[in-house]
């Protein structure tokens, strides 16, 4: 038996105390992974602990503590429960501290109930939804009420816009009502109101604002007559409305429009009590209702931890201490000797543990003697890893392997496509940890490859198989109530090479089908799961894209190419790919080949999954503290009311006013929102904007929505090869546009953003920006071409395995988004003249003079090149400005050779029109001082004190006076006398003993001192910091390997080799070569004009201006690369800012990855292409 898990079940008896027996409570049951043994009321998978009276009398739970920590025995109060002998009682530890008890659930309001309804022609009278109303008129008749389904009990006509509904009813036992729920099967909209106060509403607006009865909805799909269950609206804080008389029920349901083609309304009404009441009403058969558990406000942690229950006067009536559970177990007792412990492979959370258990887990874990998934002849594997009296058990058909798989006795044959799996058993052991990996004979791959493996009854079995249809389906697609619609999801493992064939990583992980109506084709797409369940919360330290430098992922998505499944297939990928620059929030795309449990299963796209954990990593917000909607508000983190209240302020405010405008401004990315919005319009997605939109914003002060881009493959004319032409921002602006694909809500946003002229005219200017640059035909085209140069090798073969067309269809469509690319903008420009400007485009032509003496800001566009032409639009007036190379300034602008002595332009077209920038040379200011010399231990026969060679490599003289140098320590410093000035190219030697440095160095006109402090000989830090208190430069030194050693007491300096480098880098000084120093002059190991070549090699980063306060440029001097990662760190190393750079320039303006502005301070820039990485360290100052 492995030594830790001895240790760990001998505590565990030991901490079991007989007070504890006596009491009668009993920590029974644990789980510290719960991968998918139950559930809590939000769909989430919480650890959890189960408490069980072994008394023969009831206790209430409320004089006991739950708590993981020996310093708080009363960390966590349980509820206000009584507990009956004999019984369990399960609480979740998930960290949410609910104080809540299970219910017994009674529906009161059913399908089938009589209600009184009415088709209105007019707006009823206020009172209708109070008791009181008379119902004079009004029509009875079972729910559900409405037409186009089948779903309708009561039948009314078609082409209705509202039906309104009333349900007188009665209700018992007030006192004892824990919940109440209203779950809605509704077609298209709805608000509901309890005795005439608004309870929930859906697709109607903010909640209170008025909604007239001839009001459209949003579109939404009934759920019943699909299979699936209706949307529950927890309405328990409105429990104090219930009356212990008769109370009413009114529900107004809504159509998105006259034209629409079904309506639906179902109510149900289900009352949950905290304790046994006698009523005949059974919870009603559509819907399910959790088993409400209290949640501790502790987590249990994975690795173990002592866990106790504790009476409220401080006495510890049990506990235990546990080790690491297996994924799926349970730590629980023997209910036949209830003082020993042991696991269980079947949890009975909540219930008494009758299931199998064992004492011992197998610590062990299989190694394969192949590592390569790639095998080009047949090769003997074998195993080791298992400990004394332990076996091995493997299969080769992708089963989990058991107690029942083959034996290992000897080396294994692998000569063909083959999934082995393996584990170690021991006799009356819970089995060890199951280890996968997939052998491949197939050519070198043409991608790089990602192989799923799990048991097939996870993939197959009409029961349990989340690949398949099941038993309980529809006929018609999408097959709703198909196995690969539930939300199922199955253990499996995932390994992924490169594309030379070599494994990237190897891990366990969990698979669920993803997509929507694609979930009906035979390669479907499966989101991936990394969590702590399946042994690791996150894979780590892996860079799945080349588009984003981000190396920590805790969920992905294999994406079969949606709509685009039988077309070109990275459709999607390639239109997020082209607006990666921009600023957009876009999903990481990598073509892939994907291997199921062994088999070959096509082409298929890696993507990052949009969810909280996406955020995380591209924005670097908590997770748990964000807002994430999609289609209408609908919530799928967080909450939606700051959304709700922009959209009841645009309904009910013009944003013409700019005051207006601002309200809805700040709280709104407008950068971000512009660029989703006229991206989709050049795509022309056609499957938007009333589908396919999410939103997000963080949950903090001042945090602003932005529009998350994904699901893009109608766009490029996936369905029709002239889309080019089709007015895709009429299409968007639609006020009255069908429930799909444009309905009034999803346009309104943007139809009341245009009514600001200054919104109007940034949009159009952007546009415009973009389809003189990303959107360049040229541009898209090279981007189109180079991806489906790496898609079409696998093409016939994915074709063939799926038995689709020729790859002919391949060329045939990439052609037709070549052409799409040749001819959209020319389009879109006059959709834009026709929507909003009315008339000319004029061409802008901008010149820079002399060449690379700076650049031109064109907007939102930096131009670069000496001659540039793009086009504009007349009345929609451009700016522009400059930005100096250093060593220049702008001398002045030419306009159509008009001069113009301004920094900024900002003009209306009326012709076309030529920009021109002269620019003249200048100094550039700066603080450009660096520590470039350091002598910190003297030979004794030449002490000359220690001292530190200030160098100003600027072209200005700086007066540097009061400044401050100091040591490590901040109450050691020296402050540089009055009047002392740098001046350009010159040097400045700061001495502890200015004697003893003449001494040495007889004839230095530049040292200054005495300081009063010493610098450590075995390592320390040199600070320099200006009058304002601002770091300037520091360098932190040592006496040892990477530092050299010889200038601790070998009579040489540290000398910085270049007064570029980064000097906080150890590589970057080098022992002097001259004795004793070269103090006021060029260091002796500089590494200049003389050694050209030498320069060469290095792989540097240049920065200017740096120090800086708005901007900086970094240059990536000496780099061989294609694209190149920039990460920005603070000086403890975190991570503030990411990006990728394509040519050889960076620009940083001192903001994070959201666009904050950082306080100063000294950064780090990395650098990193490929094998090279290169640092260089930025002050920021303000």
């Amino acid at each position: 038996m492995n030594q830790l898990y001895r240790i760990i079940l001998i505590a565990c008896i030991l901490t079991l105390t007989f007070s504890g027996f006596s009491q009668g409570l009993l920590i029974n049951e644990l789980m510290s992974a719960n991968r998918d043994v139950v559930y809590d009321e939000d769909g989430e998978t919480p650890d959890w602990i189960e408490i069980l009276n072994s008394g023969s009398t009831s206790v209430n739970l409320s004089d006991y503590y739950l708590s993981d920590s020996k310093n708080n025995l009363l960390m966590w109060q349980l509820p206000d429960y009584q507990l009956e002998p004999g019984k369990p009682f399960l609480v979740y530890a998930s960290g949410k501290d609910r104080l809540q008890v299970p219910l017994q659930w009674n529906t009161i309001v059913d399908l089938g109930h009589t209600w009184k309804y009415l088709v209105p022609t007019a707006e009823p009278a206020a009172t209708w939804k109070t008791y009181s109303f008379a119902e004079t008129g009004w029509q009875s008749g079972a729910s559900g009420i409405g037409y186009g389904d089948g779903d309708d009990k009561t039948v009314i006509a078609s082409g209705k816009i509202s039906v309104f509904m009333r349900k007188k009813f009665t209700i018992t036992e007030l006192s004892k009502i824990g919940s109440l729920w209203l779950h809605m099967d509704y077609d298209d909209g709805f608000v509901a109101y309890l005795n005439g106060t608004e309870i929930c509403r859906s697709g109607m607006g903010i909640a209170g604002s008025k909604v007239v009865w001839n009001q459209s909805a949003a579109d939404h799909e009934a759920n019943i007559y699909r299979g699936i269950e209706p949307e529950g609206f927890d309405i328990s804080a409105f429990i104090g409305l219930l009356n212990s008389s008769e109370n009413i029920l009114a529900v107004q349901v809504h159509n998105t429009g006259t034209g629409s083609s079904d309506l639906s309304a179902i109510p149900i009404l289900t009352v949950g009590y905290s304790g046994l009441v006698a009523i005949n009403a059974p919870l009603s058969k559509y819907i399910e209702m959790p088993t409400l558990y209290p949640h501790t406000n502790f987590k249990l942690s994975s690795e173990g931890e002592t866990i106790s229950i504790t009476h409220k006067n401080g006495t510890v009536i049990d506990s235990v201490s546990y080790g690491i559970i297996p994924a799926g177990f349970s730590f629980g007792r023997n209910k036949n000797s209830i003082a020993q412990w042991g696991y269980f492979q079947e949890p009975t959370p909540g219930a008494i543990n009758e299931t199998a258990i064992t004492t011992e887990v197998v610590k062990s874990e299989i190694q394969f003697s192949i590592g390569e998934m790639f095998l080009t002849a047949p090769r003997q594997l074998t195993f080791s890893g298992k400990a004394d009296g332990e076996e091995i058990r493997y299969t080769l058909n992708s089963d989990d392997p058991d107690e029942t798989s083959i034996l290992y006795r000897g080396p294994i044959e692998i000569n063909k496509n083959m999934v082995v799996r393996a584990r170690a058993f021991r006799p009356g052991a819970t089995p060890g940890k199951i280890v996968s990996q997939t052998y491949i004979f197939d050519a070198k791959p043409s991608l790089p490859v990602v192989a799923i493996t799990t048991d097939s009854m996870n993939l197959w079995d009409n029961e349990t198989g989340i690949y398949i249809l099941g038993d309980s389906y529809e006929a018609s697609d999408p097959h709703y109530g198909a196995n690969y619609w539930e939300d199922w999801e199955k253990p499996a493992g995932i390994e992924m090479t490169g594309i030379d064939g070599n494994r990237i990583f190897s891990l366990n992980c969990g698979i669920k089908i993803f997509g929507a109506w694609s979930r009906m084709r035979p390669q479907k797409s499966l989101s991936v799961f990394f969590r702590k369940e399946y042994g690791d919360p996150a894979l780590e330290g892996v860079q799945l894209f080349k588009s984003k430098p981000i190396t920590s992922f805790k969920s992905v998505v294999l994406r079969n190419a949606g709509n685009d499944y039988d077309y070109v297939r990275y459709r999607d990928g390639m239109m997020t790919d082209l607006v990666k620059d921009m600023d957009s929030d876009i999903q990481a795309f990598e073509p892939v080949i994907l291997y199921l449990n062994g088999k070959y299963w096509g082409h298929i796209n890696l993507r990052e999954k949009i969810n909280e954990n996406y955020l995380e990593s591209n924005h670097g917000v908590d997770p748990e503290k964000v807002d994430i909607l999609e289609g209408n508000a609908v919530v799928v983190e967080g909450g939606n009311e700051n959304y709700l209240e922009i959209i009841d302020f645009i309904n009910k405010n013009s944003l013409t006013s700019n005051a207006n405008y601002e309200v809805v401004a700040n709280q709104i990315d407008i950068s971000n929102y512009i660029d989703y919005m006229l991206s989709m319009i050049y795509f022309d997605n056609r499957d938007w904007p009333g589908n396919n939109i999410k939103y997000w914003r963080p949950q903090a002060e001042g945090g602003k929505w932005r529009w998350l881009m994904y699901d893009t493959d109608f766009g490029f004319g996936l369905y029709n090869s002239g889309a080019y032409t089709l007015n895709t921002l009429q299409f968007a602006l639609e006020p009255n546009g069908p429930s799909w694909p444009n309905p009034a809500w999803s346009t309104l946003l943007f139809r009341k953003l245009v009514e600001n002229t200054g919104f109007r005219n940034t949009f159009i200017n952007r546009f415009a920006d973009m389809m003189n640059t990303t959107f360049v035909a040229e541009n898209v085209i090279a981007v189109i071409d180079s991806i489906a140069q790496i898609v079409e090798p696998e093409i016939p073969r994915h074709y063939q395995r799926w038995s689709m067309p020729s790859p002919g269809w391949f060329t045939s469509n990439t052609q037709v988004m070549r052409t799409f690319a040749t001819n959209r903008a020319q389009n879109v420009r006059a959709h834009i003249t026709q929507q909003f400007t009315r008339a000319g485009i004029y061409d802008v032509f901008t010149a820079i003079s002399p060449a690379n003496a700076g650049s031109i800001k064109l907007n939102t566009i930096e131009i670069e090149t000496e001659n540039w032409t793009g086009k504009y639009f007349q009345n929609v007036p451009i700016k522009l400005s400059v930005k100096p190379a250093q060593g220049y300034k702008l001398k002045h602008w030419e306009v159509n050779g008009s001069v113009y002595n301004v920094q900024t332009l900002e003009i209306s077209l009326t012709k076309s029109t030529t920009f021109k920038a002269v620019f003249e040379e200048t100094i550039s200011d700066g603080n450009s001082v660096v520590i470039n010399e350091i002598n910190y231990s003297s030979p004794e026969n030449k002490d000359a004190g220690d001292w530190v060679e200030l160098f100003n490599w600027g072209r200005v003289d700086l007066d540097i006076s009061d400044w401050v140098f100091k040591d490590s320590e901040n109450d050691h410093q020296f402050v540089i006398p009055e009047n002392t000035v740098l001046a350009s190219n010159a040097y400045l030697v700061l001495c502890r003993n200015i004697e003893g440095f003449d001494a040495v160095h007889p004839g230095i006109s530049v040292a200054t001192g005495d300081f009063d402090f010493g610098l450590s000989g075995s390592g320390d830090a040199v600070r320099l910091f200006d009058k304002k208190g601002i770091l300037v430069d520091s360098v932190a030194f040592g006496n040892a390997n990477p530092w050299p050693a010889e200038p601790d007491g070998g009579g040489k300096t540290l000398e910085l080799r270049h007064h570029t480098f980064d000097n906080s880098v150890a590589d970057n000084w080098k022992a002097s070569v001259t004795d004793f120093g070269t103090p006021g002059r060029a260091n002796s190991i500089y590494v200049g004009n003389e050694t050209e070549l030498f320069v060469k090699e290095e792989k540097q980063l240049l920065v200017y201006p740096n120090p800086f306060t708005d901007e900086t440029t970094i240059r990536l001097e000496n780099f061989a690369f294609e694209t190149a990662a920039i990460e920005i760190f603070t000086i403890d190393g975190k991570l503030v800012a990411a990006d990728k750079i394509y040519g050889n320039e960076y620009v940083w303006r001192g903001e994070n990855r959201s666009g904050q502005k950082l306080q100063p301070g000294i950064y780090i820039c990395r650098a990193k292409s490929g094998t090279i990485v290169a640092t260089a360290r930025i002050v920021l100052s303000r």
